[in-house]
């Protein structure tokens, strides 16, 4: 009775749809009862919103629709239709890396959604209802330029703050309109859009494509023939059309982006050849300039910059948008600079090679046609050889991330890297000389050497300082060596060759690569059957215990890394301290301590083939349990340390590949999932939810019933190099924070200061936030020692000092009013009843030695000191279920569990309640949920 059906204006021919709006779920007496299982049916079917893809073709959808460019209206119109797939569906949400907006951008045409200039009044304000039009594209035209509000996943005018395009039911298209806050009744229904990633692009970073003329004039004889790299180092014209060759290393070509930090986003402005990775450029902005390849990074930026316009399927100048790439006459190869109006218009579709970026980090084999690569470690000096495939250790390589974008390729088999011996170089430039050999050695990331980049192109290992030369296996020899870099027989960079010098990477491997950032447990021992790898009760030591089948804290860690890095950390989550080796020797203590990556004494490679944890820059010591052997089928171990990384003969003989006994480590993960970003979810507290009232600003608990005032979005960071989040709100798109007021002149909030919602600011230090897995913490980015609890008294969330797991073995977390659950993290709805820790707790040390202040920061630091500086991990946690409602769970389930929540002191916000009652009760509700 509280529901009402309303009639959507968007219909199809004998077809009538409606949607059910309802209120905000009131506190529900028994006689509703009904009214709480029709809200929790409704909510089933919602479906949420993920990350924004940058630069290439998505759909955007508004419930169930799709944004349509309607092209046969005078003048165009952005509509909502039937989803069919078709251009005029597409749009690309394009932004630049220093922009501070968007352009949407129709894929139909390849013009700019915005606001007609004829739809502002003599004050240059729009009018009422102004139209959504289509214009052409300018970084000039402000009523082009579009924000995401990712909390209400609205699309918001820059020029025109608080004002959201909005689908109009009275004239069926959309209209600039003031952005609504949803205040109960799905207000903003029509104004949240979602992206949709679901349009097949070839454009990707550091993917090789083809690049195809196909519609030139009737008599083109140029027509369907591809941009072609000349192979002759002299030719006038390095770039000419011609005829299409499948998988021609000199006609691949790979967009990259200028900055490192931006080319996940496909922010890919440059155009780069396969085969020596210049870039391909005008040699002036006007029509007629020829193209040329130079150096990336030399000459004039804005001639190499160049954008794909998917629907027209012009290369335009970026910051010439009239300029494009194209035939310079009919009937010829030349290619150069050409208006992008010319009719017939310059056509070029962007083919994907198939081809696809190395895995990194994993093992993997390398061939040359049908023989594998392999480590000839019983002969000395050690060799690279070709040999038929046996899936063996040393026939698996590790393409591990190094400096400036090189990379290393270590051998799995001992974890050696592959590089040019010093006496094999030149004496005074250091090039190393062709036909040496290559060589097995100890790592070192600094080593040039050692550095070498794959082209995906030609699929040749080049050295990454002198990428003329490549690695070629020397048939006369039976080894691999260095030599001048070849294509296919032609000469490039001089000289002849044949296919020795192509290799080709797995793309699957074997081993299974450890998640970054999810809780695992480290198993130890022969076959990693019982122990487990456990920080000791009460201090920093680790040793072996017997693993505990419901996971207890002390055994959880995870493995932190970031692109750049050759190397990974291991980190408790008890604490957020690091494994660390006292010293790099044998017989050194390993411990847990600061997680400073700068400390080359926390950084670790795994072995995947023979389980070895093992120092990064030391590979020969490993982590050794040293009374292991004894300690099988007993409690615990002695404390790890350094030992000689040792092979165990008597199991294995012959390979030589697994680790002995008590060096034999493997990472098991949790079945978890990430935190979902730009996604709203629901945030759960011992079976409450986190709440925005609409009547006031803070931060409360209040029963669960899947409204938008209790989604959330968890948006990351503008920068790769900063870790941290925010947490927005889904109805009004302000963030979660401390108030300006509640913090001390240097900007640190006080303790017991309010969580409320505040405007959202990149500046703002008050409403970054980091997620801690272990303790389901919602720690302060720049206080760590500072996370959100909630206050009984008050039924609000304040900040408080962190509360961190006692000393008794089981890491029990310590206050359960800081305990935060995100919505589908947890594997699947049956560990709704997962290990439930005993109630014995205290609070952190600062709070135990009395309160606040400097004092207690300086203990509470003591523990928040290690957290790795840069991008951490992935936010997840390990915990308890986040939906008490699955999607298929049944209509019994349902009304049981709107018979225990009646149970409840009605369903109006979190009142105050004893720890010992609400322990009990939790039990009851989980234990029937199990059931």
């Amino acid at each position: 009775s509280s529901c009402s059906l309303v009639r959507n204006a968007r219909e199809l021919p004998g077809m009538l749809r409606v949607s059910v709006a309802c209120p905000r779920w009131p506190p529900v007496p028994a006689r509703h009862a009904h009214v709480a299982l029709l809200h929790a049916l409704l909510a089933l079917l919602w479906t949420a919103q993920g990350a924004i893809p940058l630069n290439r073709p998505v759909t955007i959808q508004q419930n169930g629709w799709c944004f349509d460019h309607q092209w046969s209206s005078d003048p165009d119109r952005l509509i909502l239709y039937l989803c069919s797939g078709g251009q005029n569906q597409h749009f690309v949400w394009h932004q630049e890396d220093s922009w501070g907006f968007a352009h949407l951008v129709s894929v139909q045409d390849d013009r700019c959604v915005g606001i007609d200039d004829i739809d502002l009044d003599a004050d240059g304000i729009p009018a009422e209802q102004a139209p959504i039009s289509f214009k052409k594209c300018s970084t000039t035209d402000k009523l082009i330029e579009w924000r995401y509000r990712h909390g209400e996943q609205q699309i918001e005018s820059v020029k025109f703050p608080g004002s959201c395009m909005d689908f109009s039911d009275t004239h069926d298209f959309f209209i600039l309109y003031q952005c609504k806050d949803d205040i109960g009744h799905d207000e903003a229904k029509n104004q949240r859009v979602r992206f949709v990633d679901d349009v097949a692009s070839p454009i990707h970073a550091g993917v090789p494509v083809q690049i195809q003329h196909f519609k030139g004039g009737l008599f083109d004889m140029w027509s369907g023939s591809c941009l072609d790299q000349s192979l002759d180092t002299g030719a006038k014209d390095p770039l000419t059309l011609y005829k299409c060759q499948q998988g021609a290393p000199n006609q691949l070509f790979v967009w990259t982006s200028s900055s490192a930090l931006r080319s996940s986003n496909d922010s890919l402005p440059l155009l780069t050849s396969s085969l020596d990775g210049r870039c391909v450029a005008a040699a002036k902005a006007e029509v007629g300039a020829g193209l040329l390849l130079r150096p990336c990074g030399e000459g004039d930026e804005t001639l190499a910059r160049w954008r794909y316009s998917h629907g027209v399927q012009q290369l335009q100048l970026k910051d010439f948008p009239y300029l494009c790439f194209g035939a310079l006459r009919e009937g010829s190869p030349e290619v150069g600079v050409v208006g992008c109006a010319l009719d017939p218009e310059p056509h070029f579709e962007v083919l994907s090679s198939g081809r696809k970026p190395v895995l990194e980090h994993v093992p993997l084999e390398v061939k040359q046609g049908d023989w594998c690569l392999e480590h000839k470690f019983d002969e000395k000096p050690e060799k690279l050889v070709l040999k038929k495939c046996t899936e063996l250790a040393n026939q698996e390589f590790v393409w591990r991330s190094g400096a400036n974008g090189s990379h290393h390729l270590v051998s799995n088999f001992n974890d050696r890297c592959l590089g040019i011996r010093d006496e094999d170089t030149d004496k005074h430039t250091h090039e190393p000389r062709e036909h040496s050999p290559i060589a097995f050695q100890t790592c070192n990331w600094s080593d040039k050497l050692q550095q070498l980049v794959y082209a995906l192109g030609p699929e040749q290992l080049r050295l990454h300082v002198w990428p003329h030369l490549c690695m070629q296996f020397d048939e006369n020899e039976g080894l691999f060596t260095v030599a001048r870099c070849t294509i296919e027989g032609r000469g490039f960079f001089g000289g002849g060759g044949r296919d020795v010098q192509i290799l080709r990477f797995a793309e699957e491997s074997r081993a299974e690569a450890i998640a970054p950032g999810l809780p695992a447990t480290i198993r130890v021992g022969q076959f990693w059957h019982r122990n487990c790898l456990e920080r000791a009760a009460a201090g920093d030591s680790v040793i072996t215990v017997e693993c505990d089948k419901d996971g207890v804290i002390d055994q959880q860690f995870d493995w932190l890394g970031r692109a750049d890095w050759h190397f990974n950390m291991v980190r408790s989550l008890v604490d957020d301290k690091c494994l660390a080796a006292r010293r790099h020797e044998v017989g050194a203590p390993v411990s847990l301590g600061s997680c400073n990556y700068t400390n080359l004494h926390v950084r670790w490679l795994y072995s995947h083939a023979r389980g070895f944890l093992k120092l990064a820059e030391w590979p020969e010591l490993c982590v050794d349990l040293p009374a292991l052997t004894a300690a099988v089928g007993s409690h615990s171990s002695g404390t790890a340390v350094l030992a000689n990384c040792s092979y165990d003969k008597e199991r294995d003989s012959e390979n030589h590949e697994l680790a002995v006994v008590d060096e034999e480590c493997e990472f098991r993960t949790q079945g978890l999932q990430s935190i979902k970003e730009d996604e709203p979810l629901s945030i759960q507290q011992n079976g409450f939810c986190l709440d925005q009232p609409f009547d006031e600003s803070h931060v409360t608990l209040f029963g669960c019933n899947m409204q938008n005032n209790q989604k959330f979005v968890w948006v990351g960071a503008p920068s790769a190099l900063d870790d941290y989040h925010l947490l927005i709100s889904h109805i009004d798109n302000r963030c979660i924070g401390v108030g300006d007021g509640d913090a001390d002149d240097k900007g640190k909030p006080y303790r017991n200061a309010p969580i409320v919602f505040k405007e959202c600011s990149d500046r703002d230090l008050l409403i970054r936030w980091v997620y801690s897995y272990g303790r389901k913490q919602l720690q302060m980015a720049e206080w760590l020692y500072l996370c959100m609890e909630y206050d009984d008294a008050k039924r609000i969330f304040a900040v408080q000092s962190c509360a961190i797991p006692d000393g008794s073995r089981g890491g029990r977390w310590l206050e359960r009013k800081q305990a935060l659950t995100f919505e589908g993290v947890a594997p699947d709805a049956g560990a709704a009843a997962q290990r439930r820790h005993g109630a014995s707790r205290r609070r952190s040390a600062a709070k135990a030695a009395g309160g606040g202040g400097d004092a207690a920061d300086e203990m509470e630091e003591a523990y928040s000191d290690g957290f790795v500086e840069g991008p951490a991990a992935v936010a997840v946690h390990r915990g308890v279920p986040v939906a008490l409602l699955p999607s298929a769970l049944s209509a019994l389930a349902l009304a049981g569990f709107v018979l225990v929540a009646l149970r409840r002191q009605g369903w109006g916000r979190a009142a105050g309640y004893s720890s010992s009652a609400r322990e009990d009760e939790g039990e009851t509700l989980e234990g029937f949920l199990a059931a």
